[in-house]
């Protein structure tokens, strides 16, 4: 049986630098493949795809299926399709400005602003 190696912490109680609580880093959870094994939640997914991609459709196609469930499984869908849109970023400066970012197309202008975020405020 191996020993598990000593964390180290500060008079305060935290982790020393280069020291973690969890040295080995989180477990990959496996599932039950059916024959045995185990597999990743990845690995099942990708199994599966085509099913999901079939059901999926089968709700998105069937008129009786309600708003709430319908718009879920659209959204499912379109994320698998085609990717997740991209996110905007709302960013505020100490200079009490307001910037609304489409991280996708950033400007000149908006680049320098980001370089300001947490960076020491200038008298004014």
């Amino acid at each position: 049986m191996t020993k598990a190696p000593e964390i180290k912490r500060d008079k305060k109680g935290g982790f020393l630098k280069g020291f973690s609580g969890n040295p080995s880093g989180k477990p990959k959870t496996l599932f039950d493949d059916g024959k045995g094994g185990q597999i990743s939640a990845g690995d099942l997914f990708r199994r599966n795809a085509t099913e999901v991609h079939e059901r999926l459709l089968a709700v998105i196609r069937d008129p009786a299926t309600p708003h709430a469930p319908l718009i879920s499984a659209i959204k499912e869908y379109n994320d698998r399709a085609y990717g997740r849109p991209a996110q905007a970023l709302a960013i505020s400066t100490k200079r009490d400005e307001s910037l609304d970012l489409d991280m996708t197309n950033l400007s000149d202008e908006q680049l320098a602003a980001l370089s300001l975020v947490g960076s020491p405020r200038e008298a004014d």
